[in-house]
């Protein structure tokens, strides 16, 4: 093994035991459950903003997106970071109707949210079941491309199979002593290695394009193809609208439970998001000007600057591998908190709770409390369990591939819309009218966007596949107002909350 690589292992290895540190420090603050998912409500807007770039930076989303779509795409790719700020903006309107509902002062999830405001528990259940779906979706997409980037070391299944088992026990391990708490601090490193790296990277490329041989020439406007119809829609609608259904957003603002610290740092977070996404697009032409993009743009960014006999490069590879790993972890961590939550609130304890008309910081007594932890724990080797599972389904079985996995399986939340608007436009109960076009809207939706994807995976065409998830948030939102078109009306026509 060369010199760069044993000091990338070894910087990464290093970065991995902090994050277990880290886990075992603050497994001695952890009393309650608000401590062990909501971070206690003590949130502040520094680790708010943190926490939700370092999120947001995941490896496939951006880094293997950006590197990748970069250089075919140009400029026009800023479509997708400029709409995921507009959708988290949304989110940002949003939070004063949030506030009045009480959801920011004791809430614990989106779920119960819809659930209260339709005052139904299968709106509940069924919400939670799609979104956890989703969610372990995104576990399968960091775990299939976080697989990809070691093998630049070897290429061996062994070998993969070992780095993918040892990933997750890390993430099992701090997550299950530290929970929210240590998912927060190691965010606030990770955005560190990422930026540092990413810069070092840029840099280095921006020399490297002086030095090395073109293979193509950079194409800002590449007119007439740029950005495909069906990915320009999917870009669209996978982040406007689906900014308000992503259930790790309601969490953190919980975490936070003030209204001005939320705004302050989703503003910064978009902010900070927004530049990184564009330095990645950068990097992205960079990439495509001076090699062939016949493998992953990250692995072939990796490569460049393993194999180059500049001297400072002993520095930089190591530092953009343990900034790739740093990404992989920082998503696939809220993953695993995020479902969690939702299980042991939206299933394992709602029985439990004493008042189920709040949605709430409920007072549960001491035993529940216990309970709950407990359970909270054990539940988080189920999850990895699941999602290891559903990895081997969707890429052994199906045969769905990167791009495949990013706009369906995460997107199908998108179903959840109508049922999310309308619990946000009339809460507390009051959206019941048309709780029955709710639910239907979201399973047949469901149903829609696999259906899809399914069939367009067997007949090869890519296009539609990309559609399947546009699909399903149109069917969802058509049921909905068909089945329950008076509840839907009156709700839409209230004012305020």
């Amino acid at each position: 093994m060369s010199l760069p690589d044993s000091i990338a292992l070894i910087l990464t290895c290093v970065t991995l035991f902090r994050y277990f540190i880290i886990g075992v420090q603050r497994s001695s603050q952890i009393e309650t459950m608000d401590d062990f998912f909501f971070y206690g409500r003590r949130l502040g807007k520094l680790g708010y903003e943190r926490t939700f770039v370092a999120t947001g930076l995941s490896l496939a989303t951006v880094l293997f997106f950006f590197l990748d779509f970069g250089g075919k795409f140009g400029v026009p790719l800023v479509l997708s970071p400029l709409m995921f700020c507009l959708g988290t903006y949304i989110f940002i309107l949003i939070l004063p109707r949030l506030q009045k509902a009480g959801f920011l002062e004791r809430g614990t999830t989106l779920h119960n949210f819809v659930g209260k405001s339709f005052n139904w528990s299968a709106l509940r259940y069924s919400s939670a079941i799609v979104s956890i779906l989703g969610y372990l979706g995104i576990f399968v997409i960091e775990l299939y491309v976080g697989v990809e980037i070691f093998k630049i070391f070897s290429t061996s299944t062994q070998w993969t199979a070992i780095v993918a088992i040892f990933i997750m026990s890390l993430i099992f391990i701090y997550t299950y002593l530290g929970g929210y708490k240590a998912i927060i601090d190691t965010d606030s490193l990770q955005l560190k290695l990422i930026v540092t790296g990413t810069l070092l990277a840029l840099i280095s490329l921006v020399i490297f394009q002086f030095k090395l041989p073109k293979t193509h020439p950079p194409q800002l406007f590449p007119f007439p193809g740029w950005l495909p119809i069906p990915f320009i829609i999917v870009m669209i609608i996978g982040n406007v609208p689906f900014q308000i259904l992503r259930m790790s957003h309601w969490q953190r603002a919980a975490a936070v439970g003030n209204m001005e610290i939320i705004k302050s740092g989703l503003k910064r977070g978009i902010f900070v998001s927004f530049i990184i996404w564009i330095v990645f697009g950068a990097m992205g032409l960079l990439l495509y000007w001076i090699a062939n993009l016949q493998k992953p743009g990250a692995i072939i960014l990796l490569e460049i600057l393993r194999n180059n006999t500049l001297p400072y490069n002993i520095i930089v590879y190591p530092m953009l591998f343990t900034a790739f790993v740093a990404a992989l972890i920082s998503t696939a961590d809220t993953v695993f908190m995020t479902v969690l939550n939702s299980y042991i609130y939206d299933f394992k304890l709602h029985r439990d709770l004493h008042d189920e008309n709040q949605d709430a910081r409920l007072q549960l007594d001491q035993q529940v409390q216990e309970k709950g932890l407990k359970s909270s724990r054990r539940a988080i080797l189920f999850i990895l369990f699941a999602g290891v599972i559903l990895y081997y389904v969707l890429t052994q079985i199906f045969g769905f591939e990167f791009i495949d996995l990013l706009f369906v399986f995460f997107n199908q939340q998108l179903v959840l819309f109508p049922a999310v608007v309308l619990a946000i436009k009339a809460p507390n109960g009051s959206a019941h009218p048309a709780r029955y076009g709710a639910l239907c809207g979201i399973w047949i939706g469901w149903l829609a966007v696999w259906g899809v994807s399914i069939y367009g995976k067997q007949i090869d065409n890519p296009d539609l596949v990309l559609y399947a998830s546009a699909v399903g948030w149109l069917v969802a939102i058509i049921v909905t107002i068909v089945i329950s078109f008076r509840g839907v009306l009156i709700i839409m026509r209230r004012k305020g909350t």
